[in-house]
């Protein structure tokens, strides 16, 4: 870690290793800090969400290094061997997956990851009003809840068409934490829709929720929650179908547009998944004003969302995949090496970063 366990999360992931290491400040103690600790497998559970794990990830520090989704995207770096991915998440045809990457890409049958829902049965029940977030009653509320460096200029033609289909409509975004990305969304949207006022004002910005709680509770006055192409969301959709909300999705060429797609795969409810643009918004609209199709959906996710959670399969391929990559490099007999993974007591050296 880069700083010593500081909340809930920090703490859990501390408690549940063998060993926990605080980097020093400099990347080089930091590779050295790593170095001594002669691994047989580095796992990356992301590359290049912050400067300083893809400085690190340009090392070598083990016979077997290995990156994840946490950033959903190759490393493209030569010393990454592999990415781990699901069946789920990549294109249906994996030698077109692979094209994507840098890395082997190695597509597990789970979703590769073991995911805990964020919602309990008091916050599913919680009642909440609008007004809470400043927002009426009797009009259909569409969310984008991710943040806005990912929402591409593509999807804009996706808010304006749905402002055009639905003139009753209201469509959030959330400020985020960087004024500045938010002032060039907003002046991206105001240079469209300067000659049309009427869109304009229907599209609300709120503040960025810090608190889960709010976050969650503001989620549940939505009547529809839109899944940005063709980069999407991921944490959003594991919280909005905790909750039971409907996800409009349209699946893009790469992982980081296709999570949403994975999670309904996984759950058996195809419905809200889109084909094109226009299919988009007309899922949107349908969700947004017919409350008997919302809730129906609504509960069919309710009802299947624990496939996404906590999946055991996850942790079998995981160890599976560990055990197989690191075994020709434990410098002991074939037969050994056999009985120990069958016997699972190999001590088999893994640092996740």
């Amino acid at each position: 870690m880069f700083f010593p366990p500081h909340d809930f999360m920090s703490h859990f992931i501390a408690n549940s290793a063998d060993k926990l290491i605080v980097f020093d400040n400099d990347i080089e103690s930091q590779q050295k800090q790593i170095s001594n600790e002669k691994l047989d497998m580095l796992i990356f559970a992301d590359i290049g969400m912050d400067i300083k794990s893809y400085l690190l990830a340009v090392g070598r520090y083990a016979p077997v290094q290995v990156a994840t989704w946490g950033h959903s995207d190759t490393s493209g770096l030569d010393n990454i061997d592999y990415f781990v991915s699901s069946k789920l998440f990549e294109q249906t045809e994996p030698s077109e997956a692979q094209k994507n990457y840098t890395e082997e890409l190695m597509l597990f049958e789970s979703l590769s990851t073991y995911y805990y829902s964020s919602v309990d049965t008091a916050t599913l029940n919680k009642v909440v009003e609008r007004s809470r977030y400043g927002l009426p009653d009797g009009v259909p509320i569409y969310i984008v809840p991710h943040t806005l460096f990912k929402i591409h200029s593509i999807f804009d033609e996706y808010i304006y068409k749905i402002l055009d289909k639905d003139r009753n409509c209201l469509i959030i975004f959330l400020d985020g934490q960087k004024q500045k990305l938010k002032q060039q969304f907003y002046n991206r949207i105001q240079d469209k829709l300067k000659d049309d006022k009427d869109k304009l004002i229907r599209i609300r910005f709120l503040p960025h929720q810090i608190m889960l709680e709010e976050y969650l509770s503001l989620l549940k006055i939505c009547d529809v929650i839109l899944d940005s192409f063709p980069f999407g969301g991921c944490n959003g959709s594991f919280e909005a179908f905790s909750l039971g909300k409907c996800v409009v999705t349209l699946p893009s060429k790469y992982i980081n547009g296709r999570f949403t797609h994975g999670l309904y795969q996984k759950m058996g409810i195809l419905d809200l998944v889109a084909k094109d643009m226009d299919d988009y918004v007309n899922m949107s609209y349908k969700v947004a004003n017919d409350h008997d199709f919302r809730m129906e959906l609504g509960n069919r996710i309710l009802r299947e969302c624990h496939k996404i959670y906590e999946e055991e399969d996850t942790i079998v391929e995981w160890e599976n995949f560990i055990k197989d990559k690191v075994s020709p490099y434990i410098k002991v007999d074939n037969r050994i090496i056999t009985q120990t993974l069958e016997n699972e007591d190999m001590d088999i050296s893994i640092y996740i970063y």
